[in-house]
């Protein structure tokens, strides 16, 4: 719903049976999906947007510009771990700084859907804005933590206002147990590493810069060949006890 139907929609009868003035707000609904890497959010994003679109619902769909690891470089693909894809993407840094074409895009969709989420800046702001103000579905996909098992970026700050939230599991890649973390498997890389942010979950240089990564910066881009999904016991012992 645009942002001058959701205005439109608000209201309803002058008076209630009370005779007070009734004040009817159309809202939409917040849907979380989160877990470590590996764990298929992207796979069940898809599945979300694929479904919303069988039901002649338009969907806007973001991701982040900093996400080119299969060799997306206008970044205008979603694309899971096992090769499924979904085109017609916007790649995004800020949410609230959208290139004009996403923002007519935003203003036409009745169902947002956000991959990589933890990358995004604004994400709180944005949609709250989406689902209250201009009464469309939210999904939003991304990791909840880091390598570290520290909050990463801003997708838990959605916890509290969200319909639902889904924290999903893989397989860890050492003993097959169910996966909980993200494990680093890399010390030093030539990748996409962030040292500056605006709000610990963005920025960072592109891939072309080919420079020595710092082992502790929190965003570095990559896939199996720097990142491992861990059970407890394996992550404990590949980590913490080390």
């Amino acid at each position: 719903m645009s942002v001058g139907a959701a205005s439109a929609a608000r209201g309803g009868d002058d008076d209630d049976d009370d005779g007070a003035t009734a004040c009817r707000v159309v809202v939409g609904e917040l849907h979380v999906i989160t877990g470590p890497m590996f764990a298929g959010k992207t796979s069940a994003l898809l599945r979300r947007v694929r479904d919303e679109r069988a039901r002649g619902r338009r969907v806007f769909v973001a991701k982040s510009a900093l996400d080119t690891r299969f060799g997306d470089a206008r970044g205008t693909t979603l694309t899971t771990h096992d090769g499924k894809r979904c085109a017609g993407a916007f790649a995004v840094g800020d949410l609230l700084s959208l290139s004009v074409e996403a923002e007519r895009a935003l203003e036409a969709s009745d169902v947002v859907a956000i991959d990589e989420a933890q990358f995004l800046a604004n994400l709180a702001p944005f949609a709250r804005r989406c689902v209250e103000r201009d009464g469309k579905t939210v999904y939003v996909a991304g990791l909840d933590g880091d390598f570290k098992r520290e909050k990463f970026g801003d997708v838990l700050d959605l916890l509290p206002m969200c319909d639902t939230v889904t924290r999903l599991r893989g397989k860890c890649s050492m003993c097959g147990a169910d996966s909980l973390f993200s494990l680093r498997t890399t010390t030093t890389s030539t990748s996409t590493s962030a040292n500056t942010s605006a709000n610990t979950n963005g920025g960072g240089r592109g891939d072309d810069d080919d420079a020595d990564t710092d082992v502790d910066a929190k965003v570095v881009v990559g896939g199996a060949d720097k990142y491992a999904p861990a059970c407890r016991q394996c992550y404990v012992a590949h980590v913490v006890a080390r």
